[in-house]
């Protein structure tokens, strides 16, 4: 995992609005951004009113 360019040593690293987080899943890296941050552990579609997809780009070993 990379937040706003830098890698993760940890998965509960503090995050705010604005804040860019990649995740490699499979063979795909996702790109999402952080636009907002929950109050409390909801269903999926509140959660995924939080972030904005920045898309997704086939993972580094796959290039070239």
């Amino acid at each position: 995992m990379v937040v706003d360019g830098t890698a993760a040593r940890r998965s509960s690293r503090a995050v705010r609005p604005g804040t860019e987080i990649a995740v490699t899943l499979g063979r795909t890296v996702r790109r999402v951004r952080v636009v907002a941050l929950g109050t409390r552990r909801g269903p999926a579609p509140e959660a995924q009113a939080l972030y904005e997809d920045l898309g997704s780009m086939p993972a580094p070993d796959d290039w070239g």
